[in-house]
């Protein structure tokens, strides 16, 4: 029967006080970034709020992450509620059973029990309705609904939830066929870096008074090692769907309704369900290493949500990153097409002089031709200037001809921008981005204004030229013919003087307008949001780095506990990346020999892979995060740097062969920016 193992319980309690401070400790770290971003969120409020309306609108984007915030900031609450729950019960070590509905579970906790077995043997029916806690030699066990069950994924939920409490999971599967499901809950479970033992469930219909065919059958179906080794190896291989390695993964046979019926009852039916085996293997783990789980317990409930929220804000650096340079390549577009814009408008400028030169020139000819005996001929004048030049239209026409090349390429440039906003997964609205319009119905008429203040004098100088001209001994026809040239020359005097002051005013207007507050108006504000998205995304992958810093913290702690426990010397960790259920990869100053490296592995990963680099005190600043990138992503990958504004530099991975959202999924996503959290572009 079971042995004693109440001081190796007692040692679990000590234990658990170290790994309840390390949790406490990490909890408080994100609480304090969380506490930094809300500061610089403020900050920025405070920036976009001194910009003028129309020039940018960052509202929706500062809304964004203000809801991200709020909802971490829940999940860490309630982070900080379970950690009390766990630190409450710290004083019991705990096993959850795990495994999908009919595998045996009800009767396993009976065995454990010591029940009367109501609750074996109700074919499909669902046994097991809620989380219950049972205690055993001193352990606590807790039962949860069985995976796959007819209640499905809130079962399921229920179940993982209760696992993250736990400090060994038996994993029960039976021998009349593993499921797909089961494999997707047992990666789950290792993904929260849980310790796992494995238990086959040998199924052999056996009665309560077992007759001498039962005994027969069970040794029979308990003997066939190929077989159940097969079943084994079968759902071992699922570790490859979700790029796991369960090979060292170890699978107790066992006969759990002969163990029922045997206990206290019938020594060799006892015997022969292997249930003593199952005992063994579990009591002798928690002799072994159930003390330092207790510390990796506490510590994975908050290494995960540091990881979690370490991508979060390395997610948010590289979004915000990404609008940045979107910014910034809109602006540089913008700069080349001013250059081509100005020369083009210049041309246009100087066409348009031309035809208004011609028109006031041919106008002059039409107007001598019908006034030069007009006493009024001034006030006459101003009126053909209105009414058959319309040099006011004409200035005004040009202008707004200008004006919609201008608007054409600011929406050219914005839906361009949104589309390849909402490419990237970014949604804000681009339309504030463009501004007020710089010619409106105002500034036109501040231009007619102004020609009519130019054209005043105009019809002053032209009266009174017919009185002027009646010479004596001259012909009516060369007295006219005098009278009309004399009439043009003075209209042509006038007019070569205002018609360049026109000019001067239809080109003060599109410096003023369309240029400095349209064009250039546009490029400050592309560029100044570009430099807003940039110290945001330097901001931010600042406080990623804090968090890195902390989780590096968390599990060099964790790794020198290991080495303590091991009776193993103590090193100096660099830095450390975990990757529960898949690796770790660890830099330090001591060389490990092979052996030691695999006990510290199975301490602390239990099931992958254990990567150890030795870097020598001199090397310790070496960039050989770059090197380890490079190995994880096979040399597609580089760290490159951004300059932002006059001093500002932001370093950057870049992976030009992944998608974003692909590249976040992979497991070395989260190694990388563990070691070295960089945004990504």
């Amino acid at each position: 029967m079971p042995r004693d193992i109440n001081s190796a319980l007692l040692k679990c309690q000590e234990y658990a006080k170290i790994g309840y401070e390390l949790a406490d400790n990490g909890c408080k770290a994100i609480m304090e970034t969380l506490e930094k971003e809300r500061k610089r969120v403020a900050v920025t409020e405070q920036r976009q709020a001194r910009l003028k309306r129309g020039e940018w609108s960052n509202a929706e984007i500062l809304k964004r992450q203000k809801r991200e915030l709020e909802k971490f900031t829940q999940e860490t609450k309630q982070l900080q509620r379970d950690l009390e729950r766990l630190h409450e019960s710290q004083k019991e070590f705990t096993v959850l059973v795990f495994g999908r509905t009919m595998v045996g579970k009800s009767t396993l906790m009976e065995i454990l029990t010591h029940g009367e077995g109501k609750s074996i043997g109700n074919g499909t029916q669902r046994t097991t309705r809620d989380v219950r806690d049972y205690h055993w030699n001193g352990l606590k066990v807790i039962d949860v609904p069985g995976i796959a069950s007819f209640d499905g994924k809130e079962d399921d939920d229920l179940a993982l939830a209760a696992a993250k409490s736990a400090d060994l999971i038996m994993f029960l599967i039976s021998d009349d066929g593993v499921q797909a499901e089961e494999a997707k809950h047992l990666a789950s479970l290792l993904s929260i870096g849980k310790p796992v033992l494995g238990l086959i469930n040998i199924k052999v219909g056996v009665a309560d008074e077992p007759r001498p065919i039962d005994i027969k059958r069970i040794a029979k179906k308990m003997g066939e090692n190929e077989r159940i080794d097969a079943i084994c190896n079968q759902f071992r291989a699922y570790a490859s769907e979700y790029e796991q390695n369960w090979n060292d993964l170890t699978f107790v046979r066992t006969h759990l309704k002969a163990a029922y019926i045997g206990q206290d009852k019938n020594e060799d039916l006892w015997h022969l369900s292997n249930f003593e085996a199952v005992e063994d293997y579990l009591l002798e783990k928690v002799e072994k290493d159930g003390a330092f789980l207790r510390i990796k317990t506490f510590a994975d409930n908050i290494a995960q949500p540091m990881q979690v929220r370490l991508e979060d804000i390395v997610a948010s650096s590289s979004e915000n990153l990404m609008l940045g340079l979107e910014f910034r390549r809109k602006c540089n577009d913008l700069h080349k097409w001013k250059d081509g814009f100005i020369e083009k408008t210049q041309n246009k400028f100087d066409s348009f002089m031309n035809r208004l030169e011609k028109k006031v020139n041919n106008g002059i000819y039409d107007f001598a031709e019908r006034n030069y005996a007009n006493e009024n001929a001034g006030e006459a004048w101003k009126e053909y200037l209105k009414r058959d030049i319309d040099i006011e239209g004409e200035c005004k026409r040009f202008i707004q001809e200008i004006n919609k090349d201008f608007k054409r390429k600011q929406r050219e440039l914005m839906d361009d921008m949104q589309s390849d906003l909402h490419y990237a997964g970014v949604s804000i609205p681009t339309g504030d981005i463009a501004g007020e319009g710089v010619i409106d119905t105002q500034s036109l008429a501040q231009i007619g204004l102004a020609i009519a203040t130019i054209l005043g004098p105009v019809g002053w100088v032209a009266g009174g030229i017919g009185l002027l001209l009646t010479f004596l001994f001259e012909s009516k026809e060369e007295k006219i013919q005098k009278q009309k040239k004399a009439l043009r020359d003075k209209l042509e005097e006038a007019m070569g003087e205002v018609v360049p002051k026109i000019g001067d005013k239809v080109l003060e207007v599109l410096n003023d307008k369309i240029l400095n507050k349209g064009v250039n108006g546009l490029l400050k504000t592309l560029d100044e949001r570009d430099d807003m998205m940039m110290e945001l995304a330097d901001e931010e992958s600042s406080m990623a780095y804090e968090m890195a810093g902390e989780l590096t913290a968390q599990n060099a702690y964790l790794w020198q506990e290991a080495e303590e426990y091991l009776g193993l010397s103590s090193n100096k960790i660099y830095n450390i990346a975990k990757v529960p259920g898949k690796c770790i990869y660890a830099f330090g100053q001591k060389k490990y020999s092979k052996d030691d490296l695999n006990a510290l592995s199975k301490l602390l990963l239990g099931m992958g892979d254990l990567n150890y680099k030795q870097i020598k005190e001199e090397e310790k600043d070496k960039p050989y995060f770059v090197e380890t990138a490079r190995e994880l992503f096979m040399n597609n990958i580089e760290v490159d740097s951004i300059d932002y504004g006059e001093d500002g530099k932001i370093y950057v991975y870049n992976v030009p062969d992944f998608k974003i959202d692909d590249l976040r999924n992979k497991w070395e996503y989260s190694v990388i920016q563990q070691i070295e959290p960089l945004p990504v572009m």
